[in-house]
């Protein structure tokens, strides 16, 4: 028996005035999607305890079971320093480091590398690499604006503005506070004055972009240690994802994980290849990074129906004609704008993991309707195991 498991940050949402009060997964056809809630299950589930702040790296690790008893994840510092192999002792300080933008009038604009191409992204990280490591700070190179710094013996108490929280904000309001702030506020400083004379943002200003010219430091934490209680003693798994702290959280946890293709078909041809040598396969997808368009909710809806068309109608398709028994479970998340516990995940299984809820589309409505059939994230793999047949 094989269990699937897709994991879709930004799969759920709010309902949308453009789109007449529905929301993105409601406007869209999806008939993949629509099968699952119609012949199989679905609900909501909280994946992270209350209080806690949610991102894929520790939504994954609680699905997983590596989160029972309100075990507090790992940091998403921590989490992408595994991603990346920096080395990590015990004292040491890990945090995610973020490129961005911050005004002449002092108001940070952006925190996501402002649309500058990986290349230039990589190249800026280089600088900072150069110029502004010491002996007890050191970067490494992620992926395009998000990056990890490690500081040796470094503290993690300070308060950090997370990264999403901090856009628009005067730079002064939202830098670290606490014990040991001052490398860190200085860091923060030094970044700005080397990045802003890079050519590479001589050449954004000729074009009438915005330089990136800041380092943002967050989510500080220490290197994970978890306990591979579920899944490593009971079976084979493996993840791919895009995302760094995913690919962090799954190596914390001594699972097999691998990068995974941006595109959504060759990411859905990785997944079922991979699924073949696994018990346990997980595919995490960033919804968003598929929008063609940042603010266009018709750019949002063809990503949308690309994942129903590209991804879950190919997997329900091979499901069908696999000889071995073969259990889905998809879970969709809500997307990440900002940085603060989020409503309940909704999720769906097919074959059923119970009698069918006699329900047309796979939607938030519709999830909500049925409750919380799910209480605790990590049943919904155990259940899935429990009754493929």
């Amino acid at each position: 028996m094989r269990l699937l498991l897709l994991h879709i940050t930004g799969l759920a949402g709010e309902p949308l005035e453009e789109l007449d009060g529905r929301t993105l997964l409601e406007a869209s056809a999806t008939p993949a999607l629509d099968e699952i809630a119609r012949r199989g299950s679905c609900g909501t589930v909280h994946l992270l305890p209350e209080g806690l702040t949610a991102g894929a790296g520790p939504e994954l690790l609680a699905l997983l079971g590596y989160l029972e008893d309100g075990a507090s994840p790992p940091s998403l510092g921590a989490l992408e320093a595994v991603a990346v192999g920096a080395p990590l002792g015990a004292r040491d300080a890990a945090f995610r480091a973020n490129l961005g933008s911050v005004g002449e009038d002092g108001l940070i604009a952006d925190t996501g590398g402002g649309g500058a191409p990986e290349e230039d992204l990589l190249s800026l990280m280089s600088q900072v690499d150069e110029k502004l490591s010491t002996r007890r700070l050191r970067f490494y190179p992620g992926r395009a604006f998000a990056h990890v710094m490690v500081w040796t013996d470094g503290p993690t108490e300070l308060q950090c503005t997370p990264a999403p929280l901090a856009r628009g904000r005067p730079l002064e309001s939202a830098l670290p506070v606490g014990d040991g702030d001052g490398p860190l506020r200085q860091l923060i400083w030094d970044s700005i004055e080397l990045l802003d004379r890079h050519r590479i943002n001589h050449r954004r200003r000729e074009e009438g972009l915005p330089p990136v010219n800041l380092l943002w430091p967050w989510a500080p934490g220490r290197v994970p240690d978890l306990e591979h209680h579920l899944v490593r003693a009971r079976e084979q798994a493996a993840v791919l994802a895009s995302r760094l702290e995913v690919l962090g959280a799954a190596r914390a946890a001594g699972i097999v994980a691998h990068g995974a293709p941006r595109a959504l078909a060759a990411g859905r041809a990785a997944f079922l290849a991979t699924a073949a040598g696994h018990a346990l396969t997980c595919l995490h997808l960033d919804l968003p990074e598929h929008f063609e368009h940042p603010t266009d909710p018709e750019a949002h809806q063809r990503a949308f129906e690309a994942l129903d068309l590209e991804v879950v109608a190919p997997v329900l398709s091979e499901m069908r004609t696999s000889a071995e028994s073969v259990r889905l479970i998809l879970v969709g998340t809500w997307p990440e704008t900002t940085w603060a516990p989020r409503p309940p995940a909704l999720w769906g299984g097919w074959p059923p993991l119970r009698a069918s809820d006699g329900i047309d589309a796979f939607s938030e409505a519709a999830a909500r309707e049925l409750g919380e059939a799910v209480a605790e994230p990590e049943r919904l793999l155990r259940e899935g195991r429990s009754k493929a047949g």
